[in-house]
Formats: C-alpha cells, structure tokens, sequence
C-alpha cells in the first residue's frame, strides 16, 4: 500500500479513486484542496485521463509473467506482493472492468 501511496503522491493521482481513502458522495478529497491531488474526485480532470495516468505509473512494476522467476528476482525489495494481491484481486474477482488501450 506504501508503494501506491508513493505513487499517488509522484503523480497527482487522488487517494479517493484509488481507493486509499473513503470520499463522501459530492466532496473532493483533502489533497485537491491542498493541490495534491489533480482533481478526478471535484470533476477538473476526467476519470480516464486519471485512470491513464495511474497505468501509466504502474508500467514499471508491472510483472508480466509470475513464471519468469528471474524477473521477479530483478524487481527485489522494489515490489510489493501484497500491494500487487490487493491490485490484481478486483481483476481477478471479475470486480472491475478492465479498458484496453
């Protein structure tokens, strides 16, 4: 979770929609008032430049195959398997609805 915080924060992406915090229905998270977050949660940005800006972070620590045991020992201490569970668990649950690009 650490790790998509990091991220969050790196990139302007809100806690609300990733969600890291809970958003009252009709209220924009504390980090857009403090401009720390681009405003997907008050409207000023769109859900999907959010969403393009979030796969685009993540590209570099996407693991492409668990099967390739030397890549996964190339990543090391930067990857976070229990974030990487908590992510691919909605996708996997058939949860969220995956947008190829």
């Amino acid at each position: 979770m650490e790790n998509l915080r990091q991220i969050a924060d790196e990139h302007r992406l809100c806690y609300g929609a990733l969600g890291l915090e809970k958003l009252e229905p009709g209220r924009a998270c504390f980090r857009a008032q403090l401009k720390q977050c681009a405003g997907v949660c008050r409207g000023d940005e769109s859900e999907e430049a959010h969403h393009g800006r979030l796969l685009q972070s993540l590209e570099a620590l996407r693991v492409t195959s668990a099967a390739d045991a030397r890549q996964l020992d190339a990543l090391g201490a930067g990857f976070d398997a229990d974030g990487y569970k908590i992510l691919c668990q909605p996708l996997l649950g058939g949860q969220a609805e995956i947008i190829l690009f």
